[in-house]
């Protein structure tokens, strides 16, 4: 009975007037991350993790596929790199998932430390530690940590830590100087840096403009 039912509504639809069915892309909401203050033994690792925790939040809020919870929500304010997170504060601010770090200075320069956590199953799923040798690596800690996190939980390739070529040109119309450069993905004015050596750089006689 149903099946001759649909087959009347078909017909007298299309006796009036042509039907047109759209099938558009299901809406993906973004994940819920939580992202601590990355914490620093003094004002300047302080800062640094201040940079680090805006470069995170940037590139995992850019690609459309999470947003970070606002701190004004954050019932826990611990460093969790070596403490068991409440997870059920996490929980009731509807936080999927969390994130904490710490930076400090050591002998050989920067070192990092980072826990991410699956807060709807109450366990730790990443957690890595890296030093560099001084802050001009700062920027590239950030988009690492974005990789990281972006992978562990998509299952696809982060692509925070790309670098991009291109061609910059100043000066008049009709004396434009042309060189070759270098940025983040995200474009951020700290990373933009011009060949002025050719063979440090690697770079082919081919690229060279004229």
């Amino acid at each position: 009975m149903i099946k001759k039912i649909l087959i009347i509504l078909f017909f007298s639809l299309n006796a009036n007037a042509a039907l047109e069915v759209t099938i558009a892309q299901g809406k993906v909401e973004p994940t819920p991350i939580a992202i601590t203050q990355i914490f620093g033994a003094d004002s300047e690792t302080a800062r640094y993790g201040n940079t680090l925790r805006q470069i995170i939040s940037n590139n995992l809020t850019n690609s459309g596929l999470f947003y970070t919870v606002n701190e004004d929500l954050y019932i826990q304010s611990d460093n969790l790199v070596e403490k068991v997170p409440r997870f059920e504060d996490w929980k009731l601010i509807k936080a999927q998932f969390l994130l904490s770090a710490d930076v400090s200075k050591t002998d050989k320069g920067i070192r990092l430390r980072m826990r991410l956590y699956d807060v709807f199953n109450a366990k730790e799923i990443e957690k890595l530690q890296l030093t560099i040798p001084d802050d001009n690596l700062l920027r590239r800690v950030g988009h690492t940590v974005s990789d990281i996190v972006y992978e562990r939980i998509t299952g696809e390739t982060g692509y925070f830590d790309t670098r991009i070529v291109y061609v910059s040109e100043i000066g008049p119309l009709d004396q434009r100087v042309k060189r070759l450069a270098i940025m983040d993905q995200d474009g951020h004015l700290d990373s933009h840096q011009f060949f002025n050596r050719w063979k440090k750089f690697g770079i082919n006689s081919a690229f060279r403009t004229k």
